[in-house]
C-alpha cells in the first residue's frame, strides 16, 4: 500500500505540473538519462527497506511490472524515453492525465502482472488483451470500493488496497 500512496503522490504532483527533475529528486533519483526507470525502481527499493527487504520475491517481481507499466503508460509507453529519457525529455513526453487513474492504471497492471505470471502458456499476443481486461476488473473494483468506503469517509484513496485486501481475506478466510 505504501506504492500505492507514493504513485498517487506523484500523479497529483504530474497533474500539478511539478517537473520531472523534482519529483525524482524526492525519491533521491537524478534527473539524467533513464530517470523514469529509475525512478520506478526507487518506489519498490524505498518500500522494501520499509518493510526490511522481506516481501517475497514473486510479490515484488508483479508489483515491479505493474509500477514500471504506469509510469511508461504516462509516456504513451516509449520505452526509449522511459530507459534512457532526461527530465526534459520526460516533461516534454509525459501525459499528464494518465495520472487521473493511478489506481486502477496500478492495480490493473499488478492482476495483468500476476495472470501473466502464474499461467502456464505464453501470453504472447493475448498480453494486450489481458491488461486491457484487467485494467476493466481493477476500475470496477476501485470504483465500487470509492462508492462504498471513500465516499463515506471510511478510508482513503491511498487505503484502498489495503483495505480491499482486509475485505477479500475476511470473505476467503473468514478472519
Amino acid at each position: 500500500n505504501d506504492v500505492l500512496a507514493d504513485l498517487l503522490a506523484i500523479g497529483g504532483k504530474v497533474r500539478d505540473g511539478v517537473s520531472w527533475e523534482q519529483i525524482a529528486a524526492e525519491f533521491n533519483v537524478t534527473a539524467g538519462a533513464g530517470s523514469a526507470a529509475q525512478l520506478a525502481d526507487a518506489i519498490i527499493d524505498r518500500n522494501l527497506e520499509a518493510h526490511a527487504f522481506s516481501v517475497d520475491e514473486r510479490y515484488v517481481d508483479r508489483c515491479t511490472l505493474a509500477v514500471r507499466a504506469l509510469i511508461k503508460g504516462s509516456l504513451n509507453d516509449d520505452l526509449a524515453v522511459f530507459t534512457r529519457g532526461d527530465s526534459a525529455q520526460i516533461d516534454a513526453a509525459i501525459e499528464r492525465r494518465h495520472f487521473e487513474n493511478t489506481i486502477g492504471g496500478f492495480l490493473g497492471g499488478l492482476i495483468a502482472a500476476c495472470v501473466s505470471a502464474d499461467t502456464v502458456h505464453d501470453m504472447g499476443t493475448i498480453l494486450p488483451s489481458v491488461t486491457t481486461a484487467a485494467g476493466s476488473v481493477a476500475n470496477a473494483a476501485y470504483d465500487r470500493f470509492a462508492t462504498r468506503v471513500v465516499n463515506e469517509g471510511k478510508a482513503t484513496p491511498e487505503q484502498a488496497l489495503s483495505v480491499m485486501a482486509d475485505r477479500y481475506r475476511e470473505l476467503v478466510l473468514g478472519k
